[in-house]
């Protein structure tokens, strides 16, 4: 992870004190993580994820795109204003990837089953 740390600061173009500042740690020890002698602890982790907009999977594990896309970034605040499952956040993002044509006929059929539901109740109101 310190490699990665590293490449993000770089890829800002900022100095390690600069970098540290914005994420309230000293440049002593952005030094020491992107030396590997030193692991960041979870709340820097995070403190880079929402400062640089980083993708904390592709920080922790070296697995996907460096920053987050804006798609991303809406899907991440959804799932955190909402709680969602890890579940609904897949579901969220496989939804915003498909064509708009895809999205609209999975829209009508869900539309056609809330019909077909409200319907079947509607004689029972009688």
């Amino acid at each position: 992870m310190n490699e990665r740390i590293k490449q993000i600061r770089k890829s800002r173009g900022l100095k390690q004190r600069e970098f540290g500042n914005r994420i309230g740690i000293t440049t002593g020890s952005i030094s020491n993580i992107e030396k590997g002698k030193r692991s960041p602890s979870e709340q820097t982790i995070m403190a880079i994820c929402k400062e640089y907009k980083v993708n904390i999977n592709w920080l922790k594990t070296g697995v996907g795109d460096m920053f987050l896309t804006d798609e991303t970034e809406v899907v991440k605040q959804l799932v955190q204003k909402y709680s969602l499952s890890d579940f609904e956040e897949s579901m969220l993002q496989i939804y915003i990837a498909l064509p708009k044509d895809t999205r609209d006929s999975i829209m009508q059929f869900l539309q056609n089953i809330s019909n077909i539901g409200i319907s079947s109740i509607l004689p029972q109101l009688d």
